[in-house]
């Protein structure tokens, strides 16, 4: 589909539905690069699907609770050049829209994701989607030899002017592999390329 260009596999499914609810009792498949094994029930589903093939009129929303697990998510299949933000630097980059159809919560249990040229190893906590928002509740992860917790959204609602709003809790991150992972150590602190050990700190992001 143009719409899902990475293209998904199924290697098996098992489900049961009623008009009322879809139940996923299992699912393991691929979403392009990424592997996926999924358990949860789908709610409006009929309703959904018929409106997002032209055959019922207005809106709906497509409501869902999940366990999603994962050995390696890509993020990066996901960064696209149809709509994109120019930097000062003059370098392109793709926004990803979320969509507002969709009410899902995702428990995710991700042991490897890939995201630009950083790995987020053991990735763990709630994403809640909802009205063009993703919304992180309590996310773990490491990378660059650190503790990483996080929590805040991510809003497409204007995808024009997308929002991110995030708090950071960062544990034992190592000096010398932030400055090889975050362009942003090497630009507000080119001086950690001469520095050695370990920090801890907690911030806010706002853009």
């Amino acid at each position: 589909s143009p719409d899902l260009p990475q293209g998904m596999r199924i290697r098996n499914a098992n489900l049961t539905f009623s008009p009322r609810v879809m139940e996923l009792k299992s699912f393991d498949g691929d979403l392009g690069k990424s592997d996926m094994q999924l358990t949860g029930k789908l709610t409006n589903y009929l309703a959904y699907g018929l409106t997002m093939a032209g055959m019922k009129d207005g809106e709906q929303t497509l409501h869902g609770n999940m366990i999603l697990k994962s050995k390696k998510f890509d993020l990066n299949e996901w960064m696209t050049d149809v709509d994109t933000v120019q930097t000062e630097e003059g370098e392109a980059y793709g926004i990803v829209e979320v969509p507002k159809g969709v009410d899902f919560t995702f428990d995710a249990d991700i042991k490897e994701v890939l995201y630009e040229d950083m790995i987020l190893s053991d990735t763990k906590g709630m994403v809640v989607i909802r009205n063009g928002v993703v919304r992180m509740n309590g996310l773990t992860f490491e990378t660059a030899g650190g503790a990483f917790g996080m929590s805040g959204s991510y809003d497409t609602q204007d995808i024009t002017n997308p929002l991110f709003d995030f708090d950071f809790k960062i544990t034992d991150m190592q000096i010398g592999k932030a400055v090889q992972q975050f362009s942003t150590v090497k630009t507000f602190a080119p001086i950690a390329k001469q520095m050695e050990g370990v920090f801890n700190t907690n911030f806010k992001i706002q853009g």
